[in-house]
């Protein structure tokens, strides 16, 4: 077994494959559902009465995910925007794993410009991204 950056070749090349297809799939997806309606998709499968915490395995996995899309959408798909698809991809995998999760939508008004992000609550704190960073953001949707 090798190591790379993180992941275990070969046995995380399935993960990857998985994760640029997801990718592929929020991506279509997203021209033509609203945000609230994919977000319900991913977890058609969840079972409410036995939800769980993330754990240090759980993290280590979701900050495998994490990265994996990023790379995707910036290198691949080369978009300057992928913090909805990845964190929809994040929560997707939660939901699988029963563990707790929110997507949180946001905006910031920068004089006569708005921006958008989106990210994920794991165990009720931000899932790669720094609080600090999110503070400025006014939440518009979060289960």
């Amino acid at each position: 077994m090798m190591e790379y950056k993180g992941y275990r070749v070969p046995q995380d090349l399935g993960l990857l494959a998985g994760l640029f297809f997801l990718l592929v799939y929020y991506s279509l997806f997203l021209q033509f559902l609203p945000v609230p309606r994919l977000i319900e998709s991913a977890r058609r499968n969840l079972r409410r009465e036995s939800l769980r915490e993330a754990d240090s395995s759980d993290k280590e996995n979701l900050n495998k995910i994490w990265r994996g899309c990023s790379f995707i959408l910036n290198r691949l798909f080369r978009t300057s925007k992928p913090c909805l698809r990845r964190t929809l991809v994040l929560h997707r995998w939660c939901c699988k794993q029963n563990i707790a999760s929110t997507v949180v939508v946001g905006f910031l008004k920068n004089g006569r410009e708005l921006k958008g992000h989106s990210w994920l609550l794991v165990n009720g704190e931000p899932f790669g991204e720094r609080p600090a960073d999110l503070e400025r953001y006014t939440q518009v949707l979060g289960e």
